[in-house]
């Protein structure tokens, strides 16, 4: 038999709610361009600090990686040795 390398991306997504408490004044502009930046975080923890930083408090959230949302593979690329 003939051995094949593949590279395969598996893609994970999950939803969540999260509730949060911002200052009283704090407008939905600042906060608006408290979610642009959260966007460009590359985990929910980085992105949940954006909003730490702000004194935005973050209540409790289920954070399981147990069943996702959806799934999705792609095989990138295959070599026959």
């Amino acid at each position: 038999m003939k051995k094949v390398t593949l590279e395969v991306e598996e893609i994970l997504k999950y939803t969540r709610e999260i509730e949060i408490h911002v200052p009283d004044d704090m407008s939905e502009d600042v906060l608006e361009i408290l979610m642009n930046r959260m966007e460009s975080k590359e985990s929910l923890d980085d992105a949940l600090r954006v909003l730490k930083k702000a004194d935005i408090k973050i209540s409790e959230y289920d954070d399981s990686l147990d069943s996702p949302d959806s799934m999705e593979v792609e095989v990138l690329q295959f070599i026959m040795d």
